[in-house]
C-alpha cells in the first residue's frame, strides 16, 4: 500500500511530537538529578567545613599524652565525644593528632 504525502507528513509529525515529549521527560529527570546532586554537594561542603573547624579547634587544644601515660582530661573527653558521634578510632587519631594505639587505649579504659 502506497502512502501519500499527507499521510507520511502526519506520521512524521506524530513521531517528532513523541520524540519531543520523551526529550522533555528526560530533561526533567536530568534537572531533578542535577538539583539532587547540588543538594548533596552543599551538605557535603557544610560537613567538610564543620569537620575542618573541629579539627582546627582540637589541634588548638594541644591534645597530647602526658609522660605519666594518662591522657589530659580535655583530650580524653574529646576522644570519648568523637567516639560517641560515631567516629572510628583511626579517624579520631587523625583528628586529634594522637597515635591510634593511645586512642584505642582511652576508648578501652572508658568501656
Amino acid at each position: 500500500m502506497k502512502m501519500n504525502f499527507w499521510q507520511a507528513k502526519k506520521n512524521l509529525t506524530l513521531e517528532v511530537t513523541e520524540i519531543n515529549e520523551i526529550v522533555e521527560k528526560l530533561i526533567d529527570r536530568i534537572d531533578y538529578k542535577i538539583n539532587t546532586l547540588k543538594t548533596i554537594e552543599t551538605r557535603a561542603d557544610q560537613k567538610i567545613a564543620l569537620l575542618d573547624g573541629l579539627i582546627t579547634k582540637l589541634k588548638n587544644m594541644n591534645c597530647s599524652i602526658e609522660l605519666s601515660g594518662t591522657a589530659e582530661e580535655g583530650c580524653r573527653n574529646e576522644v570519648q565525644s568523637l567516639a560517641g558521634k560515631g567516629f572510628r578510632p583511626e579517624q579520631i587519631s587523625r583528628i586529634l593528632n594522637l597515635p591510634s594505639g593511645e586512642v584505642e587505649l582511652i576508648l578501652n579504659l572508658v568501656h
